[in-house]
């Protein structure tokens, strides 16, 4: 929210992009992640309410903190 406060960010275990994951049902982890979530496939509520907040479709062309991600 306040990109201008952080030199750096460290990700350890990122769930960045949350809506493509959903939608994709041949994930491995996509069935068990709609029972936390919802289903966005079956619900345009819970698709607008996830792409809301999903921080890979929020990307704006503005400068973001350096991040450091490890897997």
């Amino acid at each position: 929210m306040r990109p201008d406060l952080f030199k750096a960010v460290i990700l350890q275990v990122p769930f960045l992009d949350v809506l493509n994951c959903l939608l994709d049902e041949t994930l491995p982890l996509t069935s068990t992640d709609h029972l936390e979530f919802g289903n966005p496939i079956l619900d345009p509520k819970i698709y607008e309410q996830i792409a809301s907040y999903s921080p890979y479709d929020n990307l704006t062309n503005k400068e973001y903190p350096a991040v450091y991600l490890s897997l």
